[in-house]
C-alpha cells in the first residue's frame, strides 16, 4: 500500500521517470493512518511527527478517505470561528 503526492510526482519528473511507469514504482510507501473519529489536532500532530502532508483515514480498519495538510490549512478560518464559539 502507498500514496502518491505532489512530491512523489515531482521527484519522478526530475528523475526522468517514463510516464508509463506504474504508480507503485513512485508512491511513498510510508503510510500514516488516522481514525475517522480523530480530532483535527491529532491529525496535525501525526503529520508533524511523521513529516507527511497526507494521512490515510480509516474507519473499522477500512479505507475511509485521505486528509491532506492543505485541507486543514484552507479551513483554519473556520476552525478559529468554531474555537471562539465553543470557548464561550
Amino acid at each position: 500500500m502507498g500514496i502518491v503526492g505532489e512530491r512523489d510526482l515531482l521527484k519522478a519528473y526530475v528523475a526522468g521517470v517514463d510516464p508509463s511507469t506504474p504508480v507503485r514504482e513512485i508512491m511513498s510507501k510510508l503510510v500514516i493512518t488516522v481514525g475517522a473519529d480523530a480530532h483535527i489536532g491529532e491529525a496535525l500532530l501525526l503529520m508533524k511527527e511523521a513529516n507527511v502532508r497526507r494521512l490515510v483515514v480509516t474507519k473499522g480498519g477500512e479505507l475511509y478517505g485521505v486528509v491532506a495538510l492543505r485541507d486543514v490549512v484552507y479551513n483554519i478560518p473556520l476552525l478559529k470561528i468554531l474555537a471562539d464559539y465553543f470557548s464561550k
